[in-house]
């Protein structure tokens, strides 16, 4: 049982030594990328990469783990030394593969190997020398690597089946640890987004595995062309026909009849010439409110608002009372849409693909011309769906969520009680200018807040994060960081409703008053690139909230996208992609490209 023992440790260890060679080679032939960084930021990006590849060596040791304790009882035979042989050569083949298309591409793509660049690269790239090279460089590294398991299988012809007495025990172990390692393979294993941390770009690309990037890229494969062309603010002019949507809430898409401050004057017509701002270069701080839509915030209890602090601070600013989320129910695509104005997609997420999201205009990138230090806050995991990938991808600084908190032992996540005070103090000391963003999550686990003020558990964690941005605002008001601050509070829906609140507010907004015009999370990014004179159209996407030209809304749902046109009209588009199919979807792009939109729903109502 010893050499079997020994086998897997040995196949497994070089398995890992060939990922992190290829991980060398890699910085090695980018060495002009690597001119800004030290020999410990080499280290550390192979540590940071090693923890992956670890996971990656796991899960392609399942297929020597079964075979091996299908070994036991048998033994070694000609035919099982014939599947391991084969399965390694297959397998360093594809690493040669993988290995020389990402080395290929990189030099032109500036990226690591994904479906997207897998896809599109042809020899028109490359020159044929560079080819040359690199696929002898391949055929070494497959040679090599072969080699080397073809030695460590050499170990298997020493093994004898074992008596039903010992076999019975190792047999169970085997079994044990192989359907341990699938589960923790399949419910534990980094995803792509785990490589990056740093603020460094090539730092984080050289920690990427290709063959996990590779794999996990071509299982989703967004199709993001029709909702997308539809949603850039040159649109073509339709007149649809009205589709009744059962599967939305209808008093997700009412504006309520009251106001939330009935002391707030109505700003009736915005114009651009209103400059939101007392200067064009604020500190900027966003506090994202996963889950609180209007339903949380115009609610009264016994006469009291629940979010009286924040109703009472829409007296400082703007409060627009017709905005809407840009996703209904896709989790953290807030922030996507809220630093970029990309439209969120109805069956994927942005941030998943990186080679796509890593190309897009966002706010950070725009500031980052004017030395701007950008950071994102979170008290959860921003490694759920990729969203570390996404924000260092786009030009974040800096990414802190509850792996960076200095706190120990923490399952799930800190709330926001111990997160907004972080936030607060690291908004007064950080050097400015700045662009901060925090992600609050108390709705997401609403039986979990270490609050008691309402039995309703969503009021009662409602009033939690209230309270919360009530203390940081006092706290930011009392040091002076408030005076020269631009404040944007915004709510996420709840996967229900898509009306949710947004307030502009901060020592650096000028004016203040209620806002009717109809608005999403998509216009937040190019109001305050208009506002901050950054060049605002550079940003495909969004408009801007002090316009008084009229908006239609988008919204998308799991499987299709709306659009919101007056206060209790709405307008579903396709009906997704689960339920319509590949063909309808391909349709659209057609009639969306040609500006024909009536054709298209008169074709898709006949089928």
């Amino acid at each position: 049982m010893r050499r079997r023992i020994y086998f897997l440790l040995t196949s497994f260890v070089v398995l890992l030594l060939l990922m992190t060679v290829a991980r060398g080679l890699f910085m090695l032939d980018n060495l002009g990328e690597a001119a800004d960084m030290s020999v410990s930021d080499g280290l550390y990006t192979l540590v940071n990469g090693g923890a992956i590849d670890l996971s990656v060596a796991l899960l392609l040791m399942l297929l020597p783990l079964a075979m091996v304790a299908v070994s036991v009882p048998l033994g070694a035979r000609k035919w099982w030394r014939g599947v391991m042989l084969g399965y390694y050569v297959v397998l360093t083949g594809a690493f040669a593969v993988i290995f020389t298309k990402d080395a290929l591409a990189y030099g032109i793509t500036h990226h690591r190997l994904d479906y997207d660049t897998w896809g599109a690269m042809t020899t028109e790239w490359f020159s044929t020398g560079e080819m040359w090279a690199y696929a002898g460089v391949g055929l070494l590294f497959w040679a090599v690597g072969a080699a080397s398991l073809w030695l460590v299988l050499r170990m298997s012809r020493k093994f004898s089946p074992l008596t039903m007495k010992r076999a019975i025990p190792s047999i169970g172990i085997m079994l044990a640890i192989l359907l341990f390692g699938a589960s923790w393979c399949t419910g534990k294993l980094p995803r792509y987004g785990a490589a990056y941390f740093s603020s460094n770009r090539f730092m984080n690309e050289a920690a990427v595995n290709p063959l996990m990037s590779l794999v996990e890229s071509s299982s989703v494969r967004p199709d993001y062309s029709p909702m997308e062309l539809y949603a850039r603010r040159v649109k073509p002019v339709f007149e649809a026909p009205k589709v009744v949507a059962d599967t939305l809430a209808e008093d997700s898409l009412m504006v309520a009849d009251t106001l939330v401050v009935d002391t707030l004057p109505q700003v009736e017509e915005p114009t651009p010439l209103n400059p939101l701002l007392r200067n064009t270069r604020p500190n900027i701080l966003m506090l994202i409110m996963n889950g609180v839509t209007h339903h949380e915030f115009d609610v009264q209890v016994d006469g009291r608002y629940v979010m009286w602090h924040l109703n009472q601070l829409c007296s400082e600013g703007y409060l627009f009372e017709n905005f809407y989320a840009n996703s209904r129910g896709v989790e953290n695509a807030a922030i996507v849409t809220l630093t970029s104005g990309c439209v969120t997609l109805p069956g994927a997420a942005n941030q998943d693909a990186p080679f796509k999201s890593e190309r897009m205009v966002t706010l950070p990138r725009m500031l980052d011309s004017l030395e701007y230090n950008c950071e994102a806050w979170y008290g959860g995991d921003y490694l759920h769906n990729n969203m570390r990938a996404f924000l260092y991808g786009t030009g974040f600084d800096n990414v802190v969520d509850h792996h960076k908190l200095p706190f120990y032992g923490v399952v799930g996540g800190v709330d926001d009680g111990v997160l907004l005070p972080l936030v607060a103090d690291r908004v007064v000391d950080m050097p400015s200018p700045f662009f901060c963003v925090a992600t609050l999550r108390s709705m997401n686990s609403v039986d979990k807040v270490p609050y008691s003020l309402y039995e309703d558990v969503r009021l009662n964690a409602a009033a939690f994060i209230d309270e919360q941005i009530g203390v940081a605002v006092r706290r930011l008001k009392y040091s002076g960081a408030w005076d020269n601050m631009l404040v944007i509070v915004v709510g996420d829906s709840d996967g229900q409703d898509v009306r949710v609140p947004l307030m502009v507010v901060g020592g650096a907004v000028d004016g203040f008053g209620v806002v009717s015009t109809m608005c999403s999370q998509m216009d937040v990014p190019q109001t305050v690139a208009r506002a901050m004179e950054l060049g605002a159209s550079r940003l495909p996407f969004g408009e801007d909230l002090m316009s008084a030209d009229d908006k239609r809304v988008t919204f998308t749902y799991n499987g299709g996208y709306g659009v919101v046109v007056s206060d209790d009209d709405f307008q579903l588009f396709t009906p997704g992609y689960g339920s319509v199919g590949l063909d309808s979807a391909m349709m659209m792009r057609k009639y969306l490209a040609e500006g024909d939109m009536c054709e298209y729903y008169r074709e898709l109502m006949e089928r």
